[in-house]
């Protein structure tokens, strides 16, 4: 299972100003520049499918522990391969690994982290129907593990905002906007000492401010990019509880 990890956006480099990203080609719309900027809707789209890459330079050797991609369209059939290294291009021959299909967002928490200057994300989809890859950012991070974990009885939601109608007639009209994933995280009993973890999180985000990477179970395959969107109210005891509600950053719509 594993106990709670984030990353806050603004511990991503791969975002930071002295971080340089080239893409392997860019649709004329969606530069590579694309790739530093929120919202995550805002992505670079490649021109082909078979072999794509995203190539990562920082202004040095940062220890990274997470990588991923936001918001993507790769398919299941897709591979994603990422090196390291202490030249650009890498090829692979200091450091690679391949990070696991997961629809949208793909990400692999790493055992022992990474310390390389450049990276290199490499892409093949040949199947994809799009006739592109799409990416709203790419992750590299040093993510943090709490010490203690939810509780029993948290709240996982599934939310389609849609367009639904009726005439006068009753015919129905309904449309998808778009759909996101949204939880309630409740924590207790906590320590005085973790309850001041999970507050000064709180109050670096700004709560709903600035967004971060959410992994619930740091031993699975699932994350999420968004933000808390509750007031953290705290219950006072020998022991504390807290509830944080999460909400995913909608993803937008692609016009081709």
């Amino acid at each position: 299972m594993g106990n709670f990890t984030y990353l806050r956006h603004s511990q991503n480099t791969a975002i930071q100003t002295g971080t340089t990203i080239t893409a392997s080609t860019s649709a004329t719309a969606y530069p590579s520049a694309n790739l530093k900027l929120l919202p995550v809707s805002k992505h670079w789209r490649s021109t082909g499918v078979t072999s794509e890459d995203l190539q990562i330079a920082f202004d040095a050797a940062y220890a990274i522990n997470l990588l991923g991609v936001i918001n993507h369209n790769l398919t299941s059939a897709a591979t994603i391969t990422v090196n390291g290294g202490s030249t650009a291009n890498p090829g692979g021959g200091e450091y690679t690994t391949t990070i696991t299909y997961r629809e949208f967002d793909a990400f692999k928490l790493l055992a022992a982290a990474q310390t390389w200057r450049y990276w290199k994300f490499i892409f093949a989809d040949a199947m994809n129907p799009d006739g592109y890859i799409k990416v709203g950012i790419p992750v590299l991070g040093s993510a943090t593990t709490l010490g203690f974990h939810w509780r029993h009885g948290s709240e996982f939601a599934d939310e389609f905002v849609n367009v639904f109608t009726r005439s006068s007639g009753g015919a129905v009209y309904a449309e998808n906007i778009y759909g996101i994933i949204k939880h309630t995280f409740r924590f207790g009993p906590l320590t005085v000492a973790n309850m001041a973890t999970l507050r000064t999180l709180y109050r670096v985000l700004k709560g709903s401010a600035s967004p971060l990477f959410v992994i619930p179970e740091s031993q699975t395959n699932d994350g999420y990019f968004g933000r808390f969107t509750n007031a953290l109210t705290r219950s006072l005891d020998i022991y504390e509880f807290a509830d944080l509600q999460f909400e995913e950053d909608g993803r937008g719509r692609d016009i081709t």
